[in-house]
């Protein structure tokens, strides 16, 4: 039970950062051009085509960190196994990043970045936990 709770605990953390990041951080270094009705999900397909690079990339050190942190959190809490914690939270968030990718337009390359970025950060990130906590 423990280890299941280390998995939504890491998830929170990693999901937390990540709105933080994209509602607070991201916004105020490249905001979506004024005409974009984030109601409207061409509207804001078309925005967030027009962004550049250097927001993308901004983007997926936010995922990194995110996740990273998330993995820390369920290593640490994790009873037995808590690399396999680590690793779980990775593969969830993979599948997220996935499916994010596939329904918002992003370059291709920080699709092939992102994809085994959100595990290998994952496994970092649970690499800390276990130093902070064993």
């Amino acid at each position: 039970m423990r280890n299941v709770l280390a998995v939504i605990a890491g998830l929170i953390v990693f999901s937390f950062i990540v709105m933080t990041w994209q509602g607070v951080v991201m916004p105020r270094m490249f905001p979506l051009p004024a005409w974009v009705d984030m109601n409207d999900m061409e509207s804001l397909k078309q925005g967030i085509r027009e962004m550049p690079d250097a927001a993308f990339g901004l983007l997926l050190v936010g995922y990194a960190l995110g996740t990273a942190c998330g993995g820390m959190v369920a290593a640490a809490i994790g009873a037995r196994r808590p690399m396999l914690c680590a690793a779980i939270v990775g593969g969830l968030t993979t599948i997220g990043g996935v499916l994010n990718f596939v329904s918002l337009p992003h370059p291709t390359w920080v699709v092939l970045v992102g994809v085994p970025m959100y595990m290998v950060m994952a496994l970092l990130g649970g690499r800390g936990g276990l130093r902070l906590t064993r």
